[in-house]
């Protein structure tokens, strides 16, 4: 855990402190997008070569489904609720301006 979050954090310094040439800025997503496929493909390999993540798939299957039902309901629920806040405080920031 310590790893990633130590990755994300030298990430987000390198971003902020715009070490990065502007050329290499247009591809970030693109990197990003290829090496999170990788991370996909290479973490279901190693479910797949594992035998008693085969053997349980049955009950795992069930866990992982509701784990990730409650994921998406979760992260839902959170964007609407920043949405709703940001729009409110856009709404707040228009309406205060338009009386000066």
């Amino acid at each position: 855990m310590i790893l990633i979050m130590t990755a994300l954090i030298m990430g987000f310094v390198v971003g902020r402190l715009e070490i990065i040439p502007t050329k290499l800025k247009h591809y970030s997503g693109k990197v990003g997008s290829g090496a999170l496929l990788v991370l996909l493909f290479s973490m279901g390999a190693t479910m797949g070569a594992n035998h008693e993540v085969i053997n349980n798939l049955a009950s795992l299957g069930l866990k992982a489904l509701l784990t990730a039902i409650g994921t998406i309901a979760g992260s839902v629920l959170a964007v609407w609720i920043a949405v709703q806040f940001t729009v409110k405080r856009r709404q707040k920031q228009a309406a205060g301006g338009q009386g000066q």
